[in-house]
């Protein structure tokens, strides 16, 4: 879990991991990949930072992955990802005064900005480029 969304899990477990899946998503669908590759993506470009340079026949004897044997091939993902849009969360945090509507529905009280999600997905980026993708 994100740690950006722990004070949401802490109310709404599944809301959370709701949020976390569609924000890979997002990010899966901008690439024109799917969550899973984007991610197989994002491990290929993490693992050559702090352990690489990794030569594409060691990766691919490694993982298994051939697809991104290439860290070229994988940056291509996650470069192409970078334009995706991670919508604003408003949720209820207990934590705090809740308001009810007239309705009798507990009104949003708390926000989790949508690129402050992004920017936690892409820190490991960051601190390998020192820079957003």
């Amino acid at each position: 879990m994100l740690k950006i969304l722990k004070s949401l899990e802490n109310w709404d477990p599944e809301g959370a991991k709701w949020v976390e899946s569609n924000a890979y998503k997002a990010l899966a669908a901008e690439a024109g990949v799917t969550p899973k590759t984007w991610k197989k993506a994002a491990n290929r470009v993490y693992s050559d930072g702090p352990y690489g340079p990794l030569a594409p026949k060691e990766w691919a004897e490694t993982t298994g992955d051939k697809r991104f044997a290439h860290v070229s091939d994988a940056l291509k993902v996650i470069h192409a990802s970078a334009g995706a849009r991670i919508p604003d969360v408003e949720y209820t945090d207990y934590d705090y005064e809740v308001q009810t509507d007239e309705r009798g529905n507990d009104v949003p009280n708390a926000v989790i900005e949508g690129d402050s999600i992004k920017r936690e997905i892409f820190h490991w980026y960051v601190e390998i480029y020192g820079r957003m993708p």
